[in-house]
């Protein structure tokens, strides 16, 4: 099984779509899951204490954040 990194975006953010195009130029496998209000409460907001999108989980557990 392929490691895989998380997407954490909106469909049509374009920021988002910057890193989803990224990875796959890289051709680093990844799921990508909605940012809905419930992934900000459970997942972004405790991992990286900021409301911002996109976010990537590396395989390691390790949670990315940055925008242009």
């Amino acid at each position: 099984m392929p490691v895989r990194y998380t997407l954490y975006g909106a469909e049509m953010s374009l920021y988002s779509g910057k890193v989803r195009s990224y990875l796959r130029k890289k051709g680093l496998a990844f799921n990508e899951v909605a940012a809905s209000v419930k992934t900000y409460r459970d997942v972004i907001i405790p991992e990286t204490g900021v409301k911002f999108i996109p976010v990537v989980r590396t395989p390691e557990g390790k949670f990315l954040q940055d925008t242009s």
